[in-house]
This record gives structure tokens, C-alpha cells and sequence, in this order.
């Protein structure tokens, strides 16, 4: 199952309210549109969920909208966010990843 972090659900209740839709909207993760192996993700944030999405409600205000070609792929992941150049990123990281910063160096 996909874990977010606090910091990540306050960074997609901010990012609803400001778009106005704090109350249906929230961040839509699917799988790249060049990606064939469904490895690389699309993390944008989306008023509404897509029809077949699974919904995360994190907490009230941050919802998470996980396609299905992606679900399968981040069950074991944690969606996490930092800020890089003055703008919001968010990230998948495995479990693995977040519990050794130094993995896959």
C-alpha cells in the first residue's frame, strides 16, 4: 500500500486549496505516457479523480489519485515531497530507499 509522509499530505491539502478544489481534488499519479515497462510515473495534481482510480484520502484535503496501470507498481512505496529550484517535488521512493538514503548510489 502506498504511504505518504505529513510532509507530502500538506503539500497536496496546500496545493488543492489554492487550485480550489480542496474538497474533490488531489494528486493524480499514473504511469508516464513514453514508459512502456510502467516504472516511470506522472505525478500532477488534478481536480477530480479519473474514472478506475483508486482514491487515497490521506487526511481531509489531501486525496491521492492512483491510476490503475500504476497501482500495481507503487504498493510498497512511499510518496514523499522536498522543494528543489523554488518548486514542490514530489517523489516515489520504495521503502528500502527511504530507510537508507545511501540505496541505489
Amino acid at each position: 500500500m502506498l504511504t505518504v509522509t505529513e510532509a507530502a499530505a500538506e503539500a497536496i491539502k496546500n496545493m488543492s486549496e489554492r487550485g480550489g478544489v480542496q474538497d474533490v481534488g488531489g494528486l493524480r499519479v499514473d504511469v508516464a505516457p513514453q514508459d512502456t515497462d510502467g516504472r516511470t510515473f506522472a505525478l500532477s495534481m488534478a481536480p477530480e479523480p479519473s474514472s478506475g482510480d483508486q482514491i487515497v484520502v490521506v487526511r481531509p484535503g489531501a486525496h491521492v489519485f492512483i491510476h490503475p496501470d500504476a497501482a500495481a507498481h507503487i504498493s510498497d512505496t512511499i510518496l514523499d515531497v522536498g522543494v528543489a529550484d523554488g518548486r514542490v517535488r514530489f517523489r516515489l521512493l520504495r521503502r528500502r530507499e527511504r530507510q537508507d538514503p545511501q540505496a541505489g548510489q
